[in-house]
């Protein structure tokens, strides 16, 4: 967690120094996430939403000498993730099925780019849309096994590391918002952002289960609130 928070002072001193252009507004941002994975195999089905976490610097260039069209990027930590489930039946249990769930937690260093669309100001306020590409890079993945039956939990499985995630996501993303102008490019802003991750969420090694030659297959899903303050 430390070398997470290393790496966003370091990307803001360099932000802050290339910020010193009126072209170029740097700022920090925060804020949860609803994350599920989408799955593409019979077997499965959706398992249920997760909370997530989005934050780090980003950075949002002027590309023309009006301020109505940008170029945004900089560098974000995602803790995502969702669950996926299968009914099948056990060895202890032969007569009754059981309901299988997987919960994944992933963090991913992240760097969108996309445009910035912003309307001229009215009382202090400025409307804004984005939309573009995020590719990203898992740093840490795990997961958490729960088998129940319809009347009990049969066996609730620690958290473990997980080894077959995808290293590599590339997703679409899209967001509306408003900014509030405080003086000048010191702004405070909300955006809500929805991202679909079009890259399989597994890796080639994990396979559907009694299956030797199906490869799992998930899309990951996310609805982001945002906020954060430009300067």
């Amino acid at each position: 967690m430390k070398n997470l928070f290393t790496i966003l002072l370091l990307t803001l001193f360099i932000t802050n120094i290339i910020a010193q252009s009126k072209k170029v507004n740097v700022g920090v941002m925060a804020g949860p996430s609803i994350d599920w994975l989408s799955s593409k195999n019979d077997q499965y089905e959706q398992g249920g939403i997760i909370l997530g976490l989005r934050y780090g610097v980003p950075l949002d260039i002027n590309l023309t000498e009006d301020e109505n069209y940008y170029f945004s990027t900089g560098i974000k930590l995602e803790h995502t993730g969702g669950k996926i489930k299968y009914k099948t039946t056990l060895d202890t249990y032969p007569n009754e099925e059981v309901s299988y769930t997987r919960k994944y937690n992933s963090i991913f260093l992240s760097i969108p780019t996309g445009i910035k669309l912003k309307t001229p100001s009215f009382n202090n306020f400025v409307i804004a849309g984005s939309f573009g590409l995020s590719h990203a890079f898992a740093l840490n993945s795990t997961k958490f096994d729960r088998i129940t039956t319809v009347n009990k939990e049969i066996k609730d499985q620690k958290k473990t590391k997980y080894e077959n995630g995808s290293f590599f996501k590339e997703s679409l993303f899209a967001g509306l918002g408003v900014e509030y102008i405080i003086k000048d490019n010191f702004r405070a802003t909300f955006m809500i952002n929805y991202s679909y991750t079009f890259i399989n969420y597994h890796n080639r090694k994990e396979l559907v289960f009694n299956s030797t030659t199906e490869r799992l297959k998930n899309n990951l899903n996310s609805v982001e609130f945002i906020f954060g303050i430009f300067f």
